[in-house]
């Protein structure tokens, strides 16, 4: 059969009254089935298939291999699914066919045992609620947000707005998003002779290994700030830096975007950090928080040895912020005041902590204990 196979003729050939009283006439005896037939002008090999119970189809044309019920079960999981974050493919929609069939005793039904794509073709012609379309990646976190989540934003967004009368004011209303691209040309049809097995098409760049986050800032009137463009690599190089848009900050990033993470810095003693003294005569136990790295800052240095910590910051910070959090903690705090000065000044990140009271409380509270610290 082709794979557009076109019937010549969709509507019967007779008029479905006749039919019925040639079928009448037969039964009752007053005509015979040719002659009936032929008065009544209807095909004499329906007639006779239907006044001798040789029926098998009830519709024109060959049935379907589910019935109705069976192809709206196939048709409702499918969609199902798509509620779900996990539409079908052609094949995946087939093996799902294909197993269906199984469990109802029909897989004789198919010449190759299993469902084809020319049945998945037919399949879709019988129900209209499905088409293929070319997917995109969604976050599961983006996928698993409810209407109520996007309802009780909107009013936290009109309250905010509300009381800081911004209503009159949109130029102090400003919106930032970041978007992705890479250096791959993607994929595409293009043309090539019939007997090219592999078609190719060289690019430059990395082949798609290269990745630009740019940062877009704009404001309800429409002014938007200069671009913030951050380079997925270990180091920035001056020729990235220049031709770019007018006033347009450049930074670098090991990971994919900028200003991602939290550190936790500990700033004391290395003695205190590795739990050989307690640093204090009212603490009672030595050691150090989970997770919190050890930082060369401490009370005890001398002018020239903060100074020289000063540079040793701003060489391992000179690509600008690394994290969008810094959290310092000490003994009992007073240190970690000092850190932070410091790295506010260096502008080392967006958000700067202090853990109040440090290793002291800390120690006190969940050292010995079964709770969990916050």
């Amino acid at each position: 059969m082709p794979r557009k196979y076109i019937k010549k003729n969709l509507q019967k050939t007779y008029i479905e009254n006749d039919f019925q009283l040639a079928l009448e006439a037969v039964e009752n005896g007053s005509r015979s089935i040719r002659n009936a037939a032929n008065y009544f002008h209807v095909p004499y090999t329906t007639l006779n298939s239907h006044v001798n119970n040789l029926t098998i189809y009830q519709e024109t044309g060959r049935p379907t291999k589910f019935s109705k019920s069976e192809e709206q079960c196939l048709e409702e999981t499918a969609l199902v699914l798509q509620s779900w974050g996990k539409p079908l493919s052609t094949e995946e929609f087939l093996d799902l066919a294909k197993q269906y069939a199984t469990s109802l005793n029909k897989s004789h039904l198919f010449p190759s045992g299993a469902p084809s794509y020319d049945w998945f073709r037919s399949f879709l012609k019988r129900h209209r609620n499905l088409v293929l379309k070319k997917s995109r990646p969604l976050e599961k976190k983006r996928a698993s947000v409810t209407i109520e989540q996007v309802y009780g934003w909107h009013d936290l967004l009109t309250k905010i707005i509300n009381d800081n009368d911004l209503v009159n004011r949109p130029g102090q209303i400003f919106n930032c998003d970041e978007t992705g691209m890479s250096d791959s040309v993607g994929y595409s049809k293009v043309l090539v002779h019939r007997q090219t097995i592999n078609p190719y098409r060289t690019e430059g760049g990395t082949g798609g290994k290269a990745y630009i986050t740019v940062m877009l800032c704009g404001s309800a009137t429409g002014f938007l700030w200069p671009p913030f463009i951050i380079y997925k690599s270990k180091r920035l190089f001056q020729e990235w830096c220049t031709g770019g848009p007018a006033d347009a900050g450049y930074s670098n990033s090991d990971n994919q975007f900028s200003c991602s993470a939290t550190k936790f810095i500990d700033v004391r003693t290395y003695r205190e950090y590795s739990g050989e003294v307690t640093g204090y005569s009212y603490v009672k136990i030595a050691g150090r928080i989970p997770h919190f790295q050890f930082d060369l800052l401490d009370g005890n240095l001398t002018w020239q040895e903060l100074e020289e910590y000063l540079e040793l910051m701003r060489q391992s910070n000179s690509n600008n912020r690394r994290y969008k959090r810094l959290i310092y903690m000490c003994g009992t705090g007073w240190r970690a005041r000092v850190a932070v000065i410091f790295a506010d000044e260096l502008n080392l990140a967006e958000i700067l902590t202090v853990l109040d009271s440090g290793w002291y409380e800390w120690s006190e509270r969940f050292f010995n204990s079964n709770s969990t610290p916050p």
